[in-house]
């Protein structure tokens, strides 16, 4: 069955859970979901129909494969691209291995273990990204929500929360907006005592140039 491509990024930032025996039918809904998109999209996992579980389907030569539980036991030759996602609209950058080894769990729940290269590999790598939480919208500047405790270097500390230099913010604040005063009472006043004045050539305007004196860029 055809399903619906979730985009939500809180739902998709999430780690997915383990896949079991009683999966199947999300494999299969997966699996036909990315068929009907087979003209841009080439992979996906469940979380992007909208199942927090661990599976990923992709194509690899023509054909495509289902995986429970897939995880990179090893990897080699990094590089630098782009990447786009059914998800998420656009593209973003992130960083994939030339090889990598794959263990992983076929329908009848046996593991299997194998070398993809190539492109073949780097479509195991982002849908195994989505299984992870690691959302590519991350790469962008969209973050997916901290997990765990916040670490007490991005906690205020004390001292810039104290009393005391609150008070000498304010004071500062305070001398700045007296001395803008000061200038600006002084200002006023060399305005009125210019136009007291009856001379002719004290305040008279200045001529504009008409606009076909100015020159063009």
């Amino acid at each position: 069955m055809i399903r619906e491509i979730c985009k939500t990024e809180v739902f998709l930032a999430q780690k997915a859970e383990a896949a079991t025996a009683d999966d199947p039918n999300t494999a299969h809904d997966l699996l036909d979901t990315l068929i009907a998109h087979k003209d841009g999209c080439v992979g996906m996992a469940a979380n992007m129909i909208g199942v927090n579980k661990r599976i990923i389907a992709f194509e690899n030569g023509g054909e495509y494969m289902l995986m429970f539980n897939p995880v990179i036991v090893k990897k080699s030759g990094p590089y630098d691209t782009e990447e786009g996602c059914l998800s998420l609209t656009g593209t973003r950058k992130a960083k994939r291995f030339q090889t990598v080894k794959v263990q992983w769990q076929n329908e009848k729940f046996q593991t299997r273990l194998k070398t993809f290269t190539g492109w073949t590999a780097e479509i195991i790598q982002h849908e195994i990204d989505h299984c992870e939480g690691i959302n590519p919208s991350c790469v962008s500047g969209a973050f997916p929500p901290r997990r765990g405790k916040i670490s007490s270097r991005s906690q205020p500390s004390p001292s810039r929360c104290s009393p005391w230099s609150v008070s000498w913010a304010l004071r500062c604040s305070c001398a700045k907006i007296a001395h803008f005063r000061s200038r600006l009472r002084a200002n006023t006043f060399t305005v009125r005592a210019c136009c007291s004045q009856r001379t002719a050539t004290a305040c008279a305007p200045r001529r504009r140039r008409s606009p076909r004196a100015r020159r063009r860029i």
